[in-house]
């Protein structure tokens, strides 16, 4: 199975969901669960504004300045 993924999509989406959460002061934070950790995916989000990203697998997390 393959996932493709449209970064600049992600960001907007991203951004979106940031902003109405903000509205009631609720903090989001990107899963990269699904990709597997992947760094364009998490930049995605970053860029798209989440305050913090996530992994369920600790072998998925690769520490490197994201921004």
């Amino acid at each position: 199975m393959r996932i493709e993924v449209d970064c600049e999509r992600l960001r907007r989406n991203t951004e979106t969901i940031v902003e109405m959460c903000a509205a009631r002061s609720v903090e989001v934070v990107g899963v990269t669960k699904a990709c597997l950790g992947h760094p364009d995916v998490a930049r995605a989000m970053l860029a798209g504004g989440v305050s913090m990203l996530a992994e369920s697998r600790l072998d998925n997390v690769r520490i490197e300045e994201m921004r």
